[in-house]
């Protein structure tokens, strides 16, 4: 560890006060320790994806829909908006990850699924009917959506893409680039990378 000596601004509550904390030493290292990589969600060992046109946008050369899968139950979290104003997908996933586990990923691009008086039904079947094409139990599902706000999603396209989208499932980087170019809208590149580490001797990846 190591400390740090705080003295407040003046003109704050408690102005004059000293306040000493104690930080983990690898905090203020973390940046050294991290080889940033060309990678996505793939690099890491564990994880099947891909990416696949199913037609909730109308342009047939514009992947829509996208799902991570991991080989086993993984340890999970998310970070929420914190507008007023969520999506339904969001509270799906919020609910799904009470118990901080999760196995797979479904998301589509197009169509945010927010502010719809169905979007909770619609978010809740996109997990279940992914759910049981992997195996899977619903609550292990987590599902997110993204695009034009307010435009009730009709779920048929992504039930009938499903089974291609299992199907091409893979591990390779061309496989996770499928994935990121199926959450794209108005994005300029592909939201991708990939960091490197060593913990106890042995080198670790993270992907998104």
């Amino acid at each position: 560890y190591f400390q740090a000596d705080l003295k407040q601004p003046p003109g704050l509550p408690g102005t004059g006060c000293r306040q000493v904390i104690r930080i983990p030493f690898f905090a203020r290292r973390i940046t050294d320790m991290l080889k940033i990589s060309s990678g996505n969600v793939c690099t890491p060992l564990g994880f099947r994806a891909n990416g696949i046109h199913c037609g909730i946008r109308k342009n047939q050369s514009k992947r829509d829909l996208t799902l991570i899968v991991s080989d086993v139950p993984c340890t999970a979290a998310a970070v929420y908006t914190q507008n007023r104003v969520k999506g339904a997908p969001l509270l799906v996933t919020r609910d799904h990850l009470k118990d901080g586990r999760a196995q797979a990923v479904i998301v589509n691009s197009g169509n945010a699924n927010t502010c719809n008086a169905d979007g909770v039904e619609v978010a809740e079947r996109m997990t279940e009917i992914t759910a049981a094409q992997l195996g899977l139990k619903p609550e292990d599902v987590c599902v997110s959506s993204t695009g034009v706000i307010g435009k009730p999603l009709d779920i048929t396209p992504i039930v009938n893409g499903l089974p291609s989208l299992i199907a091409g499932l893979a591990r390779d980087q061309e496989h996770g680039e499928y994935a990121s170019q199926g959450i794209l809208t108005t994005d300029t590149r592909m939201k991708q990378i990939a960091v490197e580490f060593t913990v106890g001797g042995k080198t670790c990846h993270i992907g998104a």
